[in-house]
Parts: structure tokens; C-alpha cells; sequence
């Protein structure tokens, strides 16, 4: 789930690459980050469907995430799309 101007919008996770963060210390305090990199265009991400903490879906439907996964399948590589509905 990304943050943009107060809209949460889901991404899969195929498109999110991970970047771990190196330990420059042993203090457990200051323990290493990983950064998560999403790896599409801002105007990707911009017209994918999203909603508020308001307006959260309704995830007990069946279908509660049907356009999310139309519109991202274009995006996702061949080996990991969605199956056809």
C-alpha cells in the first residue's frame, strides 16, 4: 500500500523491489532499514485506483479488489500476473 496525497493505493508486490539496508553499527538501536522501491512511473501510480482510510473497501466481498487487479496486470510481468478471471 502506498501513500499519495492522503489516498492509499494497493500495489502487487511483484512490482516492489527491496533494498536492504547495511549495518554500519552492531548497536540494536540503529539497526539497518530496507528501503521498498516501487518501479513503475509516477503516472502509473497517480491513475491506479486507491481510497481513503475513510473509505476503505470492504474486504469481506469476493471481488473487493477486482479493478485493482485489472488495472495493475498490465504491469506485472508475464510469469507473475493474475490469473484470468
Amino acid at each position: 500500500m502506498v501513500n499519495v496525497d492522503g489516498k492509499l493505493t494497493p500495489v502487487p508486490w511483484e512490482l516492489v523491489t527491496i533494498v536492504a539496508g547495511k549495518a554500519e553499527t552492531t548497536d540494536a538501536a540503529e539497526a539497518p532499514h530496507n528501503d521498498f522501491v516501487l518501479t513503475v512511473d509516477q503516472s502509473v501510480l497517480s491513475e491506479a485506483p486507491s481510497f481513503t482510510s475513510e473509505e476503505f473497501p470492504d474486504t469481506q466481498k469476493m471481488d473487493w479488489d477486482a479493478d485493482i487487479q485489472t488495472y495493475w496486470q498490465e504491469y506485472l510481468p508475464a510469469e507473475s500476473a493474475y490469473p484470468a478471471p
